[in-house]
């Protein structure tokens, strides 16, 4: 992956993880739904966007929960960087 690439998916990710603090933050019910949806086309368009599923098979089945998609994200993010420093 390359590196412009590379900076956008955290900067993705990054978004990500404002919307999941946005959603435990909330406490009205109808905004929360609103905010889950919003997360859920956020990691749909992440693992569609950068080929997720190229470097982690199972990141869409953890899909569900956004804290294991985050962590799963961020290990992926932490190999392609590792790799490239290999290059």
């Amino acid at each position: 992956m390359e590196k412009d690439i590379l900076k956008k998916l955290k900067s993705s990710l990054g978004e990500i993880k404002i919307k999941q603090n946005e959603f435990k933050r909330e406490k009205n019910k109808k905004s929360q739904n609103s905010i889950d949806s919003l997360i859920t086309v956020l990691k749909n368009n992440l693992i569609s966007n950068y080929n997720l599923l190229d470097y982690d098979l199972y990141i869409k089945s953890e899909s569900h929960n956004t804290e294991f998609f985050i962590h799963d994200v961020e290990s992926v993010i932490l190999k392609i960087e590792n790799k490239q420093l290999e290059e």
